[in-house]
């Protein structure tokens, strides 16, 4: 069994490789230290985003579902959840995973953002206009939730209020490339 220092360092040489584009190099060296060492949380977390940020969305779900059984407490593991999930077109789980991420952590903007996401593609505009503006509320400066809150405005006739939330959003998006 490697040492804390050797798990360290592996984990962060897998991030490494992942950031230059080497995601499967990534995933091997993971799946390596995993072999070791089973029960190292960091290792399936991140293995689970590579995998999910590769397109690997059925082995990220399979890798997600082990975290939260070692971790059932991380709101942020159930939003990527329900990311892959989405991806796999599993709307039911889908909503179930934003669900529970939310019921974790009252303030995940994402989580909020995402959940408004799915209920806006399945025609739930004044669920999903709520979600939004909760995550605004949340995150004032999360461009993309103000985009979609526009979206649904304008889509209900709510003109000037839609103009508002993609100025809004506008603004953000500018303040935040500016720092």
């Amino acid at each position: 069994m490697p040492d804390t220092v050797d798990v360290c360092s592996g984990l962060q040489e897998a991030v490494l490789l992942h950031q230059s584009g080497q995601s499967e190099t990534a995933i091997a060296l993971i799946k390596q230290a995993l072999n070791i060492s089973s029960n190292q949380l960091n290792y399936l977390h991140n293995l689970a985003n590579i995998l999910r940020e590769s397109g690997q969305f059925e082995e990220a779900v399979e890798v997600y579902s082990q975290v939260i059984h070692l971790q059932p407490d991380s709101a942020e593991t159930y939003n990527n959840l329900g990311i892959s999930l989405y991806k796999l077109n599993q709307f039911q789980s889908v909503a179930q995973a934003y669900y529970d991420a939310i019921e974790l952590n009252s303030e995940c903007a994402e989580a909020y953002y995402n959940f408004g996401t799915l209920l806006q593609k399945q025609g739930e505009l004044d669920e999903a206009l709520q979600l939004y503006q909760k995550a605004v509320e949340i995150d004032p400066n999360f461009v993309l939730a103000y985009g979609n809150l526009g979206d649904v405005l304008h889509h209900q006739g709510q003109i000037e209020q839609a103009i508002q939330a993609w100025e809004t959003g506008k603004v953000s998006f500018n303040k935040s490339t500016m720092l």
